[in-house]
């Protein structure tokens, strides 16, 4: 398909997934916070410059520390990220290094933060019963929430009962905070004899949060949530890239992971039909790599992942991350790990487009992946566009207003991906260009991108067309649209 075939995918996309909508109920775990925004520009990386020593940023941009311990390291990580125009997180060590960011970078807004607060308010504007886990609910958290449609588990003397947000604060619960310094293509920056300029848009990710890098569970989620599966559909997990390889209470990532698991298991007892998501993130420690593939992968049908992210996990021995946007490579590796650890469905999602495997064994047909996956990255691309959390109304506006164009980039991909599928004997070359999905065990699905010509928002775009994938899916596989 050429562009304007791939326009008018976009489109029947939006009205199959808008005439097959109604309400569904979906779990998410387990991490919620706040995101600082800042957006970078050239006079803002000066001023953090002044307050460090150049040599030590050149240094760590050449040995990549992968946390941030000081300055220097915050600034080495923004400057890779600019570089190669890629997305990063790395975990902020000391409260001392937060309190100097907010001093000298501050931030332009607050937004609801972490992948289980975006794709909780992304559920709920389309209309879904969801049910979150918020270690944290101070009222500043809880007006985030798109309150109308996400319902918070309260212990109380009789059970659990469940309320709003806005009805559910714990007062005396911390501010989690999170750095999100975003870029715009063709910021240029300068380190001595080095200069980089961004190749497109993207973000740079400093965490301090003992709480979430605990994957704390809140009260009454664990029980509320137990309740709650018998009638879900899907839940969605995410947050295991903020867990560390020790604590200082002596526990460790393996303990952490573990206990989220049996949580997982509860649901599935009562629910064997429920769907689980797990949303993966830049996870520097191969430490707690390994404890992710070994405890949550086996106790997941579905895990989604970006370029960088794939190759980590593809690869968790590896201590420095790899990026590339080659459809044939990231097809590879995302099939290896289908097979390797039994998985039902790999997500693959990158700026310039999306991949999924699917194994008949997950419930969907690879023509409703195909819908569901142009429908979620409808929503981000919308998100993109307007900086704030998408609706079906929202995507339709944009389309109809020509806010957005189709990925050349991923266009291309898509041909190359298809001459190694016919290579391989697992497509026809034409077919899989023409349909964006083959059949198979495990079927394929491509999708190239819908970019926002003005950009607002990097942040929570995988978190988005995950979520709207995720809604697509259900609503379509049960209604037999696609």
């Amino acid at each position: 398909m050429r562009r304007k075939r791939w326009v008018e995918a976009y489109s029947r996309s939006l009205e199959t997934v808008a005439q097959a909508s109604r309400s569904l109920k979906f779990i998410v775990g387990f991490n919620v916070n706040i995101d600082a925004v800042k957006h970078v520009c050239r006079e803002d990386v000066e001023r953090l410059m002044r307050h460090v020593s150049p040599s030590e940023v050149a240094k760590r941009i050449f040995n990549l520390p992968m946390k941030v311990d000081s300055l220097e390291d915050f600034l080495a990580g923004f400057f890779i990220c600019v570089r190669d125009g890629v997305g990063g997180e790395w975990i902020i060590t000391s409260s001392d290094v937060s309190r100097k960011l907010e001093k000298l970078l501050g931030w332009d807004e607050m937004r609801m933060g972490g992948q289980g607060g975006n794709m909780t308010n992304i559920l709920a504007r389309l209309g879904h019963r969801v049910i979150p886990n918020v270690p944290s609910l101070p009222s500043q958290q809880a007006d985030l929430f798109y309150d109308e449609n996400v319902v918070i588990p309260v212990p109380t003397d009789r059970g659990v009962t469940f309320k709003h947000p806005r009805e559910a604060t714990r007062p005396g619960d911390p501010l989690l905070i999170h750095w999100i310094s975003e870029f715009k293509r063709g910021l240029s920056v300068s380190l001595g004899d080095l200069s980089f300029e961004a190749p497109r848009d993207n973000r740079f990710i400093a965490t301090f949060d003992e709480v979430n890098a605990r994957l704390q569970i809140a009260p009454g989620f664990w029980e509320g949530s137990i309740l709650e599966a018998k009638e879900a559909v899907a839940a969605a997990v995410s947050g295991y890239h903020l867990l560390r390889e020790k604590y200082l209470n002596g526990e460790t990532c393996w303990d952490v992971a573990g206990r989220t698991t049996h949580l997982i298991r509860e649901w599935r007892s009562v629910n064997p039909e429920l769907t689980i998501h797990a949303e993966m993130g830049f996870t520097s420690s191969s430490e707690v790599r390994k404890a992710v593939l070994s405890l949550v992968f086996p106790h997941v049908d579905s895990v989604g992942v970006n370029e960088t992210e794939l190759h980590m996990f593809h690869s968790p021995t590896h201590t420095k991350p790899l990026s590339s946007y080659s459809a044939p490579e990231l097809y590879l590796k995302a099939r290896g790990l289908i097979e390797k650890y039994r998985l039902k469905r790999v997500f693959v999602h990158t700026r310039e487009y999306s991949i999924s495997i699917i194994k008949q064994s997950y419930g969907v047909h690879p023509e409703e992946e195909f819908m569901a996956l142009l429908f979620g990255a409808l929503l981000a691309a919308t998100l993109a566009d307007t900086g704030t959390p998408p609706t079906i109304s929202k995507a339709r506006e944009a389309m109809k207003l020509g806010r957005f164009e189709v990925s050349e980039d991923g266009i291309r991909e898509h041909e190359k991906l298809a001459s190694l599928l016919d290579s391989e004997g697992e497509a026809n070359y034409k077919f899989f260009l023409e349909h964006g999905f083959v059949e198979g065990d495990p079927g394929v699905v491509f999708v190239p991108s819908m970019i926002a010509r003005e950009i607002k928002a990097t942040v929570g775009l995988g978190d988005t067309i995950c979520s709207g994938a995720l809604a697509g899916e259900q609503l379509l596989k049960s209604s037999g649209k696609g």
